[in-house]
């Protein structure tokens, strides 16, 4: 759904499009920037004596980013909580950075062509005229704001500015949250690789991340992965970590077959002095499905020809795709795939595993124009409509999940028939089924009215081969 033209009220408004920030729990690019004051600063730096750094990546043209500066929120954090701070100094460095190469020094003062105003009179935070983050943070929209714990980690990543953003308390909140290194020898895990999505029956590589927070470097370490307390997968891990630094950790493999299953990442070292951050949890979920015909319910949104799905083998070979029509109103509004909903027929391989990509290439997924309004939605189902698998509305700019199939096509391959008949028509109170079984089995008969409601609970009976009345 593309939102309306931009205005300095519009909660949420960004003057790009906002489908890429670094990603949260990731491990933050170090950069070196000089500000416009001639004077240098390390990201890292600040980071190791113990700042939380609130990174935002504006442009003077951008009336969302004004939005931002004139919420005074920068200048009252950096006020309370910065080198000086008023109320618990040391905690926070604002580090404001004017990202479009495009524009000039004028522009940051508010004496050119092409700026909201003038940026630098009364703040006293750090400046920065530099378009050279642009890359290493994936910059995607004006503004974009960035929360980096001490310990490196990325707390908070977001393009765009809403009105609640403006509130000194939206963001104290990541304040002494973060884990923060201690005396001695001390590791902990940073993140864990292994995928949430997972293919069922076949093995998984698991890895994870290890850090130092302690003031000891770390030379060895012991990674182990646990389900239900066992171990499952573990390894020997040598090398040299100073404080703060990160290690990925390739710890072995395991073959998911439950739904989800939660998995414990845990870093052991000997005379460890913190414990309680050596383990993180993770699930890993494994779908799998009976058939290999699926269908992929869509509903699409006002804005149809933002939506697109692709579905790739294990191989990562495209085996589907699509892309819906755009209407011909403002930013691609209307247009006959709009509001509409799409069943697509996918003829699979038989037990294979296949990820189902769902694209939105606005980067906000299927909301309706107003909170009021109706949502899309996209739904994978089975050949004979079970659910598998429902990826929602609010995905942002995608979300993908991987799903393996059985080897069965359709209904008639599970109830083997060669007869089937229903009487009386239309019926009263009582319904009889006469089947020709082709083969002894078991059979659920499930009654539903006209718009596919339930109307009768399940019943489940083994019937012989030839004929049968029910």
């Amino acid at each position: 759904m593309k939102k309306a033209l931009l205005s300095l009220a519009l909660a949420g408004a960004v003057c790009t499009s906002a489908n890429a920030q670094p990603a949260i729990g990731s491990v933050a690019p170090d950069f070196t920037l000089t500000d416009i004051n001639g004077t240098s600063h390390n990201l890292y730096t600040y980071l190791d004596q113990g700042y939380t750094v609130i990174l935002d990546i504006s442009a003077t043209w951008c009336g969302p980013c004004w939005a931002g500066h004139q919420s005074h929120f920068m200048d009252n954090l950096y006020a309370q909580y910065g080198p000086d701070g008023t109320v618990d100094p040391g905690k926070v460095m604002i580090l404001f950075v004017e990202g479009d190469a495009s524009t000039t020094s004028a522009d940051l003062h508010g004496t050119g062509t092409n700026t909201q105003g003038d940026w630098v009179s009364g703040a006293e935070y750090p400046i920065f005229d530099d378009a050279s983050l642009n890359g290493p943070y994936q910059l995607s929209g004006f503004p974009t704001y960035v929360v980096i714990c001490p310990n490196r980690q990325v707390m908070y990543s977001v393009a765009g500015f809403g009105s609640a953003m403006g509130q000194t308390s939206f963001w104290t909140q990541y304040i002494d949250v973060c884990p923060v290194a201690v005396e001695g020898l001390n590791g902990g895990t940073y993140g864990v690789g292994t995928p949430s999505s997972v293919c069922a029956g076949g093995p998984t590589a698991l890895t994870a991340q290890i850090q130092n927070l302690g003031s000891v470097p770390i030379t060895s370490a012991t990674i182990q992965a646990k389900v239900n307390g066992e171990v499952i997968a573990s390894t020997e891990w040598t090398g040299n970590l100073a404080t703060y630094d990160v290690a990925d950790v390739e710890i072995g493999s395991y073959t998911f077959n439950q739904a989800t299953t939660e998995v414990d990442y845990e870093t052991i070292i000997t005379n460890d002095v913190a414990a309680g951050d050596n383990v993180k949890t993770k699930a890993s979920t494994a779908l799998t499905s009976e058939y290999r015909t699926w269908d992929l319910e869509v509903k699409t949104d006002q804005y149809p020809g933002e939506i697109s799905w692709k579905v790739k083998n294990s191989s990562g070979s495209v085996v589907e795709q699509h892309t819906y029509q755009a209407g011909t109103g403002q930013a691609g509004a209307g247009g006959p795939d709009a509001g509409k909903v799409f069943h697509h027929q996918l003829q699979l391989d038989a037990n294979e595993c296949y990820t189902v990509e769902i694209l939105d290439g606005y980067g906000d997924g299927l909301y309706g124009v107003s909170a009021a309004a109706d949502t899309g939605y996209v739904k994978l189902n089975d050949g004979v409509g079970n659910l598998i698998y429902n990826f929602g509305a609010g995905y942002g700019d995608g979300i993908s999940q991987i799903a393996k199939t059985g080897s069965t096509t359709d209904i008639s391959e599970i109830i083997a028939v060669n007869e089937l008949s229903l009487y009386p028509n239309p019926v009263a109170d009582q319904l009889h089924v006469n089947l020709n079984m082709i083969n002894a089995g078991t059979v659920t008969f499930d009654v539903m009215n006209i718009v596919g409601q339930q109307i009768q609970q399940s019943t489940t009976v083994n019937l012989n081969a030839g004929k049968n009345v029910q």
